[in-house]
């Protein structure tokens, strides 16, 4: 049994797949037998755990995250630990020397953030130094564990040697259904998650008045900050009366809303978040788990998780991307063929399978 502290820079519980993979991984530690510390960012502990909520009234990023970092080296101090499980450098480099070290690589801040806040691109020494952080954490970490092929091919690429790369996968947020036939009327698309560039909603709603002449309607599920964005976006392209904006919702309570609908949404774009860096969208996985057809981009890391014969369009082709769409909204017998194939190939992605891999990772180190 080891003393594990468990700390990323992220809100737990949120509706993000990072908070749920983070609950994944405590709940995998503790079924093993281990004593689990968890420290994120948050408002009030989660019921049952050892967790540390941090809250900064800060309201600039690097600032927290400075804090966040902080609190980390206070912790290690008075603690007595026996791992560190980090997400980022911020956590990863407040660890002190001799504490072995397993950093979890679902992203990069040097990539990613720059997609969030792209004024960063003006400020080159701050990518350099986040990019600095990350080679160092790389380079100090014993174990570096990412859900992804293509995330651990592109860390072989940095430099870290194979031995201590560990793949692993994530689950869906809930137990795979049965696929459910269609209610009737409309077709019934679905949306779940953040509104950031990569996820490529904004791309396609481009491209979705050119369906009004089907029979369509698309919820979306998002606690982005960015809906006034959406609303305004749906107005402007005449799509407010078939777009339905939920706040987001989790667990079986997701699964329920998924399970309503007849069509998955994941339209990726081939960025270099997403080609490069690579990931593994649990979106994607609660589609499949809650027995849907899925909408997604010839690009690895869809095809890693939807399989060789997935029809997937081209991910370059917004114009394929939208005949595919009416392809999957006019065929409902095409709709149910892979609703099935979904919910059957998802069962590979379990929560044991998770739990197995992870607890390798921790076994190589002798814990």
């Amino acid at each position: 049994m080891a003393r594990v502290l468990v700390a990323s820079f992220d809100r737990v519980p949120a509706p993000k797949g990072a908070s749920q993979h983070i609950l994944a991984t405590v709940d995998a530690l503790r079924a093993a037998g281990h004593r689990v510390s968890l420290v994120t960012l948050g408002e009030s502990p989660i019921p049952g755990l050892a967790h540390l909520p941090l809250r900064f009234s800060e309201p600039n990023w690097l600032r927290r995250a400075q804090a966040f970092s902080a609190e980390i080296e206070a912790i290690c101090a008075r603690r007595p630990l026996d791992v560190a499980h980090v997400r980022s450098p911020w956590e990863g480099l407040a660890v002190p020397p001799g504490l072995p070290l397993i950093y979890e690589v679902n992203g990069f801040a040097s990539v990613e953030m720059t997609y969030h806040h792209p004024d960063l691109l003006r400020a080159p020494s701050l990518l350099e130094r986040l990019r600095w952080m990350e080679l160092a954490t790389l380079d100090r970490a014993d174990r570096v564990i990412t859900p992804s092929v293509v995330t651990a091919g592109y860390l072989r690429d940095l430099g870290v040697g194979a031995e201590r790369i560990h793949v692993v996968p994530n689950a869906p947020s809930f137990a795979p259904r049965a696929p459910t036939p269609s209610a009737g009327g409309p077709v019934r698309l679905v949306y779940h998650g953040t509104l950031t560039a990569w996820q490529g909603l904004a791309e396609l709603l481009h491209r979705l008045p050119s369906l009004l002449d089907l029979a369509w309607v698309l919820d979306v599920y998002t606690g982005d900050r960015r809906t006034k964005w959406l609303h305004r976006e749906l107005r402007k392209r005449g799509l407010a009366e078939r777009v339905t904006v939920h706040p987001p919702v989790f667990g079986e309570a997701l699964g329920d809303a998924l399970a309503a609908a007849d069509i998955g949404l994941a339209p990726l774009t081939p960025c270099g978040r997403n080609l490069m860096q690579g990931c593994m969208p649990i979106k994607i996985l609660d589609d499949m788990a809650a027995g849907l057809p899925v909408l997604a981009p010839d690009i690895p890391v869809v095809r890693r998780i939807l399989g060789e014969e997935a029809p997937l369009y081209p991910a370059w082709s917004r114009t394929r991307c939208i005949a595919s769409l009416r392809t999957w909204i006019t065929e409902p017998r095409l709709r149910a063929e892979w609703a099935t194939r979904n919910a059957e190939r998802v069962r590979s992605f379990s929560k044991a399978r998770q739990a197995d891999a992870l607890l390798e990772a921790y076994a190589s180190l002798g814990l």
